[in-house]
């Protein structure tokens, strides 16, 4: 089998693509530019590998990519590492958005945008022009569920990588005169925590509010009488003494974790907390059970029932997130 010929190091250095016209602009004959080794992740682009991540496949289509344009919605989302659900995760096609006077970009394998973005809402990240962290969530609220809206949130705001602040959600929000999901956007605000750290523990804050239940304290240090650490819980009612943890399948199959967790409890149990582990398969059930139990307890221990406006409230909004999410997407 004939070895294709070895291209220009101006294409390899450095890059894994080029556009088919920079290849012929150096001598590359078509008939190499169509050789089996070389792949077509966009046309008139070609890499030597796969593009096989979002940041690949964004930089091979930045060849390409006009000026005026910048990645949003899911696209900037995957970028950015921001979680979302699994009907948001395929990486094609692109999301472009280009200003709202601004003819959109038509080509294959990408979705256009028309968007009133300012120069001040765009940033480069690793070298691609994206939407900042506030405009994207406020894109993504037409597209996720209230749980996922709060995650996504979460994440962008956490203090150990601080994309964004709350206030700059606030702000964003407020810039909008008509946006799609405005509702569950208000509803999202008043629920993000900076100090949440998984869309698990995100999801369970949402569960709470439906229940009515008073808002917890996010990853707060528990003390004993003499001021030793005892643990950090991921979400806790400090007034009623009861603490949530969620508890991914790391603590199962790790030992030295799985020990770890158990003292950890008997620890806490010790000053008085009552401890709830939630797991995956809580998640399933939407955690339902784990609620009328933490209700049952936290009624033991002084609570005086649910907060109706509140319940309601959120949980008309869950169940519309939802509903609109497998019908966009379904």
């Amino acid at each position: 089998m004939r070895v294709p010929s070895r291209l220009p190091r101006e294409l390899t250095v450095g890059r894994d693509s080029f556009r088919v016209s920079e290849g012929l602009g150096l001598g590359v004959t078509g008939g190499r530019l169509r050789s089996p080794d070389l792949h077509t992740p966009f046309w008139g682009i070609r890499s030597s590998s796969n593009p096989s991540t979002i940041d690949s496949l964004c930089e091979a289509y930045s060849h390409r990519m006009p000026e005026r344009a910048f990645f949003c919605h899911q696209t900037a989302a995957q970028l950015l590492g921001c979680p979302l659900p699994l009907r948001l995760s395929a990486q094609l096609p692109l999301h472009l958005g280009v200003s709202a006077g601004d003819a959109p970009v038509r080509a294959q394998k990408i979705i256009s945008h028309r968007l009133n973005v300012g120069t001040s809402e765009i940033r480069l990240l690793r070298g691609h022009r994206i939407v900042t962290p506030a405009r994207l969530w406020c894109q993504l609220a037409s597209e996720l569920s209230l749980e996922e809206l709060v995650a996504a949130g979460d994440y962008l705001v956490a203090r150990r990588a601080r994309l964004c602040s709350v206030v700059d959600l606030r702000r964003t929000f407020d810039s909008f005169k008509r946006l799609r999901g405005a509702e569950m956007v208000r509803a999202a605000l008043d629920l993000i925590s900076d100090r949440s750290e998984s869309p698990q523990e995100s999801k369970l804050r949402v569960a709470f509010a439906c229940a009515g239940f008073p808002a917890p304290e996010v990853n707060e240090n528990v003390f004993d009488e003499k001021g030793v650490f005892v643990a950090r819980p991921d979400l806790r009612f400090e007034k009623f003494r009861v603490c949530v943890e969620y508890e991914g399948d790391g603590h199962r199959v790790s030992q030295s974790q799985w020990r770890h967790d158990v003292t950890r409890t008997r620890r806490l149990e010790a000053l008085g907390w009552r401890v709830f582990r939630a797991t995956g398969a809580d998640s399933a059930d939407q955690f339902s059970l784990l609620v009328t139990q933490l209700a049952h307890v936290l009624r033991e221990r002084g609570w005086r029932g649910p907060d109706e406006v509140q319940r309601k409230k959120y949980q008309l909004l869950l169940a519309l997130g939802r509903q609109n999410s497998r019908s966009w997407y379904s």
